[in-house]
């Protein structure tokens, strides 16, 4: 028989009074039985005790962690901060905006043949350019900064080539192929 119950039982048989004295008398002792109506949930095992007050340790854990990080942020306004956020995201998108602007410009330029993107750039109104979503660009008229400023792209020179037959190709055989030698044909009567 347990020791606890032999403290409260003695050696012998108890009747429900005698019991009842026994039982009061020892339960204010430090390490007196309690008794527990079960169906009550009077009772609760060892193991559900140990789960219990380690989630409550858990939850004590993570409530100070929480208390912590709060007062990181004690003093802080945040709707400043989430201003500061939104004016740096506008910034940033802006920014995008303007260097996709530009790539694409850019681009277009290099394709036409222009002999100095930063220049060409410069005299367009970039106001106007928009970018699509396929990348194409809008609001640029390369063909009239061509006519406007044409030393700015370069100019493919055709030559036609003869067939072989002697005509407007050949026409002009006896000039002089230089400027130099045009003066000197004309001061002296011959080319050199």
């Amino acid at each position: 028989m347990p020791e606890y119950l032999k403290k409260l039982f003695g050696e012998k048989p108890l009747s429900y009074d005698e019991f009842k004295l026994v039982y009061d008398a020892q339960e204010s002792a430090k390490d007196g039985v309690k008794i527990a109506n079960l169906t009550d949930g009077g009772y609760v095992s060892l193991q559900k005790f140990r789960d219990k007050e380690t989630e409550l340790k858990t939850a004590t854990d993570t409530l100070k962690g929480l208390q912590d990080t709060v007062k990181k942020f004690d003093g802080v306004d945040l709707d400043a901060l989430k201003s500061a956020a939104t004016t740096g995201q506008k910034k940033y998108d802006d920014d995008l905006a303007v260097f996709r602007r530009d790539s694409a410009v850019n681009l277009l330029l290099a394709q036409s043949g222009a002999r100095n993107i930063k220049a060409a750039s410069a005299l367009l109104d970039l106001s106007k350019v928009k970018v699509k979503e396929d990348g194409s660009v809008e609001g640029v008229d390369i063909d009239a900064l061509k006519k406007s400023d044409p030393y700015l792209f370069v100019i493919e020179q055709t030559r036609e080539e003869g067939d072989g037959h002697a005509g407007a190709a050949d026409a002009g055989k006896d000039k002089p192929a230089t400027l130099e030698a045009e003066i000197l044909s004309g001061l002296y009567g011959t080319a050199k």
